[in-house]
């Protein structure tokens, strides 16, 4: 995807692409500070997030504000998105580089080729890289087919898509950050104190089989969001803090992971396997004896007590910690996925 400086007149892109970026602030957020507090650290160290939570209780929302608090892209960032939107048809003409993330939300009844790429004729790039460098959404995942889960798991995994045509391979970038909302169950109820959950038995595990199942070895964090109390919707110090302070803290974050990981195949935290955990995540000696508590009270595999160890990391990093400390710990378990 490689294109001439200058190629693009950047002006109006980058007054149409402000302008989109301005319509969605987490200032217009109604409390959910916790919520807000975990897609900082998701979004500081692309940690996969899976959102949980009943209809109407904010999930959306909060999902289409995340670019709007991750760092701004390098040109040379910048030219590989306008590249792949180039390839996929999708540039107005005379409309520019493309100067913000993307945020893709698929609806759940895309096809894997929908997903991956490819087509019969001139093979273009599908979801997953649209979304490069940005937001790749999956809302409502247990309603997604299978194979359209399996198709992702590969290149979320090596962060391109491999699209082979006759003796011919053609790859296209697919690092994005993944942010899964789903309900609780197939109704949305299951948790409502309010109205009553009529999914069967066979429904739920049918359910929660894709929400636990190979995929979500790519999502990090779990977050319960619930729906806002009916006193606070009126209160507006219940908004609390907005895109640009959040994104500061971001900012600070990304820098700190920039200068760590120069010269080796890490970018962020969420990328560390064990060799990463091992040479950058240094832990305080009360820090190792909460953690293998935690790994023996909680039955947690090898794989959950890894990404403890990552989201610590980046937790540390946003108070510009060195060492992970039991506090760090602790509000990394708070985000551990069930099952």
């Amino acid at each position: 995807f490689a294109m001439t400086p200058g190629v693009f007149e950047p002006y109006e892109r980058m007054q149409i692409e402000k302008e989109r970026g301005a319509a969605f602030d987490f200032s217009q957020v109604i409390g959910h500070e916790d919520v807000k507090r975990s897609l900082v650290i998701a979004a500081a160290g692309r940690h996969g997030v899976l959102m949980m939570g009943g209809p109407g209780c904010g999930k959306t929302m909060m999902a289409k504000r995340i670019p709007s608090i991750m760092p701004s892209l390098t040109y040379e960032e910048q030219l590989e998105i306008t590249g792949i939107y180039s390839v996929a048809g999708l540039l107005n003409d005379g409309g520019g580089i493309i100067t913000e993330r993307p945020f893709r939300s698929p609806h759940h009844t895309i096809s894997p080729v929908g997903l991956t790429g490819g087509g019969s004729g001139r093979i273009r790039p599908g979801e997953l890289s649209l979304a490069h460098e940005g937001v790749l959404f999956l809302d409502e995942f247990g309603e997604f087919d299978h194979r359209a889960i399996d198709a992702m798991r590969q290149p979320l995994e090596e962060g391109v898509v491999r699209i082979n045509r006759n003796t011919e391979e053609i790859t296209f970038p697919s690092s994005a950050l993944v942010v899964i909302a789903s309900n609780p169950c197939k109704c949305g109820y299951l948790w409502d104190d309010n109205r009553v959950c009529t999914c069967t038995g066979k429904q739920l595990d049918a359910y929660r089989r894709k929400l636990t199942g190979p995929f979500a070895d790519r999502i990090d964090m779990f977050i319960k969001v619930s729906p806002v109390p009916i006193d606070d919707i009126a209160k507006d110090e219940q908004r609390g803090a907005g895109s640009e302070e959040l994104r500061r803290m971001v900012e600070s974050c990304s820098s700190l992971q920039r200068e760590r990981y120069e010269g080796t195949s890490y970018r962020f935290n969420g990328d560390l396997d064990e060799k990463g955990i091992e040479t950058y995540c240094q832990m305080t000696k009360e820090a190792k004896a909460l953690l293998g508590r935690a790994y023996e009270d909680m039955n947690m595999t090898m794989r959950a007590y890894g990404k403890v160890i990552k989201i610590s990391r980046t937790i540390a990093d946003l108070e510009d910690s060195a060492v992970i400390s039991d506090e760090h710990i602790a509000e990394a378990l708070m985000y551990r996925l069930k099952g």
